[in-house]
């Protein structure tokens, strides 16, 4: 660790909430028709891979803390933190773990095109609503297409984040 954990934890706990607070503007704004400002997602994917280069466990360890009301939001940032560390793991450059980071914090961005009573459905879903649900992985890789100075690597991550070894 570069830092220790009880110096990178408050700036984590900072960082979490600004995120977090983030991706709900993304998801607000993308049901609006907006396009996504990419340059606020990079500046606060950049902070959040020099939190996890700083120390992975303080941002990792606190995004495991569930909200139910902010579960999408703080889940996106938890991904986000998630795909840092684990290309910082494999020996990515700096852009490419920035890139995954992004699109780690977007990889849900597709679920505000589902209907509410299918996203907060609180039991098990039909298979008519899951086939509706999966949807999302489609829904995010046309908003981000659409999304100016993306890298096509966080657009995969999108696309691809529920795709088995198989490629079902």
């Amino acid at each position: 660790y570069r830092v220790p954990l009880r110096k990178e934890i408050g700036r984590a706990k900072t960082l979490a909430v600004e995120a977090t607070n983030l991706v709900h503007s993304l998801m607000n704004e993308a049901k609006l028709g907006k396009k996504i400002d990419m340059g606020e997602v990079e500046r606060i994917v950049e902070r959040m891979t020099t939190s996890v280069l700083n120390n992975k466990d303080a941002l990792v360890n606190l995004l495991r803390l569930k909200d139910k009301d902010e579960y999408t939001y703080t889940r996106c940032v938890a991904v986000s933190a998630l795909c840092i560390s684990f290309g910082e793991r494999l020996g990515y450059d700096y852009k490419q773990i920035k890139a995954v980071g992004i699109g780690g914090l977007l990889h849900d961005i597709g679920k505000i095109k589902i209907p509410n009573e299918i996203l907060n459905k609180p039991g098990p879903l039909t298979e008519r609503e899951f086939e509706i649900m999966k949807k999302h992985v489609d829904h995010g890789h046309c908003i981000l297409q659409d999304a100016a100075r993306i890298e096509q690597d966080s657009v995969c991550v999108t696309t691809h984040h529920h795709e088995r070894l198989d490629g079902t």
